[in-house]
């Protein structure tokens, strides 16, 4: 249900002003619920858990979301939820496209986070 409502804001289905609570709560049930492997690892790439696919896929519809909403990229909000996901290393290789949008929209305040990313 709570992956329905974000879909809907992130299609411009729904009004945007529980997106950042939406965002959390969505990574924290994909984590907990898609524990299972969704994609090996090709050459010696380490595998892909589902919830790491899922995450990545939430990420690239939110980017969608962004291009079309120039206004969101103002949301300090959702700046700072995706950030809370990118400081949480548990949500592994999901975390990429979201660390990439950070440093397009997020700004400065979040480039110590961004370095301490390049790591992992």
């Amino acid at each position: 249900m709570l992956l329905q409502a974000l879909r809907q804001v992130l299609k411009g289905q729904s009004d945007g002003e529980d997106l950042p609570a939406l965002l959390r709560v969505v990574a924290q049930d994909a984590r907990a619920s898609l524990p299972g492997v969704s994609m090996k690892g090709v050459g010696g790439a380490p595998d892909w858990a589902g919830y790491e696919s899922f995450l990545w896929e939430v990420s690239e519809d939110l980017r969608q979301y962004v291009k079309k909403r120039r206004s969101i990229r103002s949301d300090h909000r959702v700046w700072a939820a995706v950030a809370e996901l990118v400081a949480d290393r548990s949500y592994g290789n999901g975390r990429e496209n979201f660390v990439l949008m950070l440093g397009q929209y997020g700004g400065s305040a979040y480039a110590d986070l961004i370095a301490e990313q390049l790591d992992d």
